[in-house]
């Protein structure tokens, strides 16, 4: 071991990047996925018919196994149904299907009013849906069906469509629309309009499936990870306004108001909501006050007193739609008549299966493809949730098939694009359900009612399926004022949830969701392109070195300046990453090179006119600046003329550091030339830079990493490169860099580095004192 005289002790031998692969046999191994995909199609040239027929071949010498296998993967329900234990987990299932069913039913009537549909769509979308996810989901509590948001966004399309003029579906073609209190058409205006509305639906739902479908074959289940958790909260609260606006139409009864749809459309709604609040109906509204009254009380106090003794809720919303029916029943045609619009004539049994209306598919391919990746996105953070409480497998991909499979097929029988439902999921899980099984359950309820009470719903009135769509939304309509407290824990967090809340609000939902992964994407830009970056010292006692702004006790080492810029070096911030370096060191190369020129030409202008005895004199002494010292040139040392940067102990304070301690710049220093002089010196001699922060780079980063080393090279400064990881060293090896930079000036770690340049200093104070 040697000893510095700065009192750092380095070792006697110091191996580079280069030397430590050849002894610990590095392994070269391309991480280029260029090169990767490459080689496949390099590979893929070379086969013959045999070869493209192999994998084809091969399929069809599957034995039974090897099928079994296959079907399980796809279908789940043929692994998990034999080894099902029907003696300890079928009544729970069959409970928690019961219960389960008793939420869908005033849920799904009010999400099928909510698309835009006769209500008894709605139970159609909880049964078909869902009755395919029970074989094909992997998921044991998700309870897939309608869903509110998904609701408005198929909703929010067919009244985009149905009030186009250009279309068959409209009578007339006037273009112009007022702001506001405009009649707008129903479904219940012909029958034709009911046909087209539910063409448009059945095929915003055929292309959601198959959409998902394709990205279920495509492994695109980490597609999810686009969307941040904070994203989604700013999407779905969004959306939660829309719904309780659009509601507001049947809750108050105030006729033709305009869509939200549209942008600025909230804008428009309440501004003629508020300009027509004298034509509010008495009826609507109190029966509005009194369901959501009623409703809210059961969530915030029924189900938390009865939680004490029981683990289900309270079915409020069944008996809101029980007694209101009642009630709005009984009431019929005496003189206490409420006057509330209700359902009207519900069709008995299912639908009978149609094909979808493909003629829209050109105008409802956006729509259908923002569903397919809300519905996923809410529904994995559903299921992953609860199985990792559970301690069971998801299958990711898997879930993209089972919900495009689900949609797809129930296109065929009117049903709209679905997904896991927070609520009916959470209710599953609570219960202790086991399988799917009470998905199926709930199912066959259901069909029970389409079938045996659907006349039931005639009299039920419109308003109390309006409160029911928005009391379900209350914990994502309260999440917009909890999601405030993100802008002390995280500010960039905070933006990206308000700037999609907003979007989501002032334009549409579609939109909404593109902005808010734009902007979520231009964050990750912004951060790697304006990072922090830090002047290292070390920790004494330790080969640690830390940022000097973070940890008092870390300590410079004289002449040697260790760098880290905490980022991936490339385009956006290349600039940026030559500027920080100039500032850290506090020197600019290029005015520095430009002054030692006129200096230099000025300097041998003068001796011109000496004699060659005053010409050796004058060599051996420096001339004085205020902040820079240079040896008059040319001084030879082994063959090389060197320039010598000296800088104050009061150097000025750059934005990465503080200034240094006047006695820790009066460290001696072992390439100073002058010891015995009182002024404050250290001499720059070497720069590192600590690469362990650049998870790729790209060939602006590469350039200005070479740059910066020609640069401080034509001031005699040494600049090595510690703690670069193996693909940057690809992209050295891929380039010409090494034609710029030495492979001896790489390192494998910063201590390495600075036991180098101590060598190198010590070489160069020997040097100066012979």
């Amino acid at each position: 071991m040697l000893q510095s005289s700065s009192n750092i002790v380095y070792s006697e031998k110091v191996i580079n990047q280069e030397e430590f692969d050849k002894k610990h046999g590095f392994r070269r191994v391309n991480l280029s996925l260029l090169r990767i995909l490459e080689g496949h199609y390099h590979q893929v040239l070379k086969w013959n018919l045999h070869e493209w027929g192999g994998h084809y071949h091969q399929v069809l010498k599957w034995n039974l196994h090897e099928w079994g296998g296959f079907f399980k993967a796809r279908v789940p329900i043929i692994e998990w149904l034999p080894s099902y234990d029907f003696k300890n987990d079928l009544v729970s299932d069959i409970i928690g299907g019961l219960m389960v069913s008793i939420m869908s039913i005033p849920q799904g009537l009010a999400y099928g009013f909510l698309v835009g549909l006769p209500p008894v769509f709605g139970l159609y979308s909880s049964i078909v849906p869902p009755l395919i996810y029970a074989f094909l989901g992997t998921s044991k509590h998700a309870s897939p069906g309608a869903f509110a948001i998904l609701a408005l966004m198929v909703g929010s399309i067919v009244e985009q469509l149905r009030n186009d003029p250009l279309l068959p579906i409209n009578d007339n073609n006037n273009t112009t629309e007022p702001m506001c209190c405009s009649e707008n058409k129903t479904i219940a205006d012909s029958e034709g309009l009911d046909l087209e509305v539910l063409a448009i639906v059945s095929c915003v739902t055929f292309m959601t499936g198959i959409i998902q479908i394709l990205l279920g074959m495509l492994n695109a289940g980490l597609l999810a990870v686009w969307l941040s958790d904070h994203l989604v909260q700013g999407l779905t609260s969004g959306a939660a306004i829309h719904v309780l606006t659009s509601q507001l139409k049947s809750m108050t009864g105030i006729p033709n108001l305009p869509k939200t749809s549209d942008p600025n459309g909230i804008i428009k709604f309440y501004s003629c909501f508020f300009e027509n609040i004298q034509n509010i109906s008495a009826p609507e509204t109190i029966c509005s006050v009194i369901c959501v009254f009623c409703l809210v009380f059961s969530k915030e106090f029924l189900d938390k007193v009865f939680s004490k003794w029981i683990k289900i809720k309270v079915p409020m919303e069944l008996f809101v739609v029980v007694f209101s029916t009642l009630l709005n029943y009984t009431a019929e045609g005496t003189d206490y008549q409420f006057g509330l619009k209700h359902v009207g004539k519900v069709t008995s049994g299912m639908h009978t299966p149609f094909l979808p209306g493909f003629r829209y598919y050109d105008k409802v391919a956006g729509t259908a493809f923002s569903i397919a990746i809300i519905s996923f996105v809410i529904h994995i953070a559903l299921a992953k949730l609860i199985s990792k409480k559970e301690s069971y497998p998801l299958d990711a991909n898997q879930e993209w098939l089972a919900l495009g499979t689900m949609n797809t097929v129930g296109s065929f029988f009117g049903c709209f694009a679905g997904g896991s439902s927070l609520s009916r999921t959470m209710t599953q899980f609570k219960l202790k359900t086991k399988s799917q099984l009470s998905t199926v359950v709930c199912a066959v309820v259901l069909i029970g009612v389409v079938y045996g009470l659907s006349f039931c719903f005639y009299y039920l009135p419109l308003p109390v399926l309006s409160c029911i769509v928005v009391v379900a939304l209350k914990d994502l309509l309260v999440q917009i004022f909890s999601s405030f407290s993100l802008f002390g824990q995280s500010f960039i967090d905070f933006l990206i949830w308000f700037v999609t809340f907003v979007a989501v609000v002032l334009v549409n939902v579609n939109f909404g969701l593109i902005i808010g992964v734009s902007f979520a994407l231009l964050t990750v830009i912004f951060r790697s392109q304006w990072p922090e970056s830090s002047l290292l010292g070390r920790i004494p006692g330790t080969t640690d070195f830390k940022g000097k702004l973070h940890y008092k006790d870390a300590e410079e080492v004289p002449g040697i300046f260790v760098f880290r810029f905490d980022a991936p070096l490339y385009f956006a911030n290349a600039e940026l990453f030559l500027s920080r370096v100039r500032d850290i060191v506090n020197i600019q190369p290029f005015v520095i090179a430009v002054d030692l020129k006129k200096k230099t030409n000025q300097e041998m202008a003068h001796q011109e006119n000496q004699s060659k005895r005053e010409l050796k004199q004058r060599n051996s002494v420096r001339q004085a600046e205020p902040t820079l010292r240079e040896p008059l040139i040319p001084q030879q040392h082994g063959g090389k003329s060197q320039i010598e940067l000296i800088y104050k102990g009061s150097r000025r304070e750059t934005k990465s550091q503080r200034a240094l301690d006047s006695q820790k710049s009066t460290t001696t220093n072992p390439a100073q030339s002058d010891t015995s002089t009182n002024e404050n010196n250290i001499h720059i001699t070497h720069i590192i830079i600590d690469c362990s922060s650049f998870p790729y780079i790209d060939l602006m980063g590469l350039d200005a990493l070479g740059q910066v080393h020609s640069e401080f090279a034509a001031l005699s400064i040494q600049v090595y490169f510690a703690c670069c990881k193996v693909s940057v060293r690809q992209s050295f090896e891929q380039t010409d860099f090494y034609k710029k930079v030495p492979k001896t000036h790489l390192f494998v770690s910063v201590w390495d580095a600075v036991n180098q340049a101590q060598k190198d200093r010590s070489v160069m104070c020997n040097a100066n004192k012979m």
